[in-house]
């Protein structure tokens, strides 16, 4: 069977093209079992499968308890923790923080049981190391020392799936941790580990073990140069959620976001800080995506309800005559086609000409944002850098601009004013009965300029 190595269709003959995904030379050859003797497919003769009524279940058995993993932030992206028998993909970039954070959690979770952390990429002294380095100077560095020798950690640097199950069958722990599922191997799949027919197979049976033991599992995948996870997209159906670390390798915050959740919801996101002592959790995420002081031109303050919680976000513009052909949009943390319309509408409903004009704009914080909400804070943003003149702080735009300009209102928007009562900011957009225009809101912007 030939396999492609980047979508994982399968095909019987090799081809320099995957006619599915359409990638040149991704066919690898992989050897798969088959009946010595047997003529071609047959039904296997098999017990029926069990079948109850809904009706029979009792309203207990939909109750799931969750468990705690230590980390608030982690807790809020998964819906309130981690569910007995979940299964849970965390993905990320190179050096952005997945093993410090898991190693964070295995440790704090080890105080009330044991936990199973599978380190297929680090030795034991390295990840020894690793939790002197988190441990150093703090108060309880002893004391979890402590725990660490007496087993509540336990590690194995074993990368054989079925050796690791058994494992996981004699000591029973109450969490496990695969870093990382590309270098797990089964002794069934002829094909050497990383490849997709490895990790499907691994990832499939790593969560039936799962669901049957009822211990949950966190299994660290690996992304590709495009920044999608690695391997087969059947992982990511097989699994209960799947979550993404996020932000600059170079940068402080770190931000976690879940984009597949059977548990809970996929709109919250957790705030991190990169410290000496590890990861830490950050108590006011607002203060994450916004500057100190005044306000520059080109700089606006949006608000939106992410899951649980309002952000108050800076987004920042910069427009610049087009030096070659047509002119440029760039978006960061923001979706560029939506950058384009509402450019146009600034244009043409707004009288803000930008059709010679580059636009710049990105989301202080590293935080990507798909909501509607922020169309008028993006649009503050262009115009203030456009026509140069300041907004102020305390002002927060909310709204959802529409294609003749007219600003509507957003769901949520009564839990964002009230956030934003109570830290004495004044919201301007669209609310019940007050209809506004993006025209009437830019004006804003020249009176500020004149003054």
């Amino acid at each position: 069977m030939f396999v492609c190595s980047a979508c994982g269709h399968e095909s019987l003959r090799w081809a320099g093209k995957c006619p599915d995904c359409g990638q040149w030379g991704t066919l690898e050859e992989t050897v798969v079992g088959t009946d010595a003797g047997s003529s071609g497919p047959q039904l296997k003769a098999a017990a029926p499968a069990e079948v109850h009524e809904l009706s029979s279940f009792q309203k207990e058995s939909l109750k799931t308890d969750r468990m705690s993993l230590g980390m608030g932030e982690i807790d809020r992206v998964l819906g309130g923790g981690i569910v007995g028998g979940e299964v849970v993909l965390l993905a990320g970039e190179p050096g952005i923080g997945k093993s410090t954070v898991l190693l964070q959690i295995g440790l704090g979770m080890g105080a009330t049981g044991s936990v199973l952390y599978v380190s297929g990429e680090e030795s034991r002294a390295q990840l020894l190391s690793r939790v002197h380095r988190l441990q150093a100077g703090t108060a309880t560095s002893s004391k979890a020392t402590k725990k660490t020798r007496d087993g509540r950690l336990l590690v194995t640097e074993d990368t054989d799936v079925d050796r690791i199950i058994a494992a996981i069958e004699k000591e029973k722990p109450i969490l496990v941790i695969v870093d990382s599922i590309q270098v797990l191997s089964s002794q069934d799949v002829g094909s050497f580990p990383g490849s997709i027919t490895q990790v499907r197979e691994c990832g499939s049976r790593l969560t039936q073990a799962a669901k049957m033991l009822g211990i949950p599992v966190i299994i660290v995948g690996q992304v590709t140069k495009e920044g999608v996870i690695a391997g087969p997209k059947v992982l990511e159906h097989v699994v209960d959620a799947v979550m993404y670390v996020e932000g600059d390798e170079m940068g402080m915050y770190r931000i976690v976001r879940c984009v597949k959740n059977r548990f809970g919801t996929t709109d919250e996101v957790g705030i991190l800080e990169m410290t000496g002592k590890g990861l830490v959790e950050v108590a006011d995420p607002s203060n994450v995506f916004g500057s100190t002081g005044e306000l520059e031109s080109g700089s606006a303050v949006a608000g939106v309800y992410k899951g649980s919680r309002t952000l108050f976000l800076e987004i920042q513009a910069l427009t610049i005559p087009a030096m070659f052909g047509a002119p440029r949009r760039y978006a960061t943390g923001l979706n560029k086609q939506r950058l384009e319309m509402l450019c146009a509408v600034l244009t043409r409903r707004a009288g803000v000409n930008l059709s010679e004009d580059d636009v710049f704009i990105t989301v202080l914080g590293g935080l990507r944002i798909d909501d509607p909400a922020v169309d008028l804070g993006v649009c503050m943003a262009v115009a203030s850098a456009k026509l140069e003149g300041r907004l102020t702080r305390e002002s927060v735009y909310i709204g959802e601009v529409g294609l003749s300009g007219d600003i509507r209102e957003v769901p949520f928007s009564s839990r964002i004013q009230s956030e934003a009562k109570r830290r004495a900011l004044s919201i301007i957009g669209p609310s019940g009965s007050v209809k506004l225009h993006i025209r009437d809101v830019i004006k804003t912007i020249i009176k500020a300029k004149k003054r």
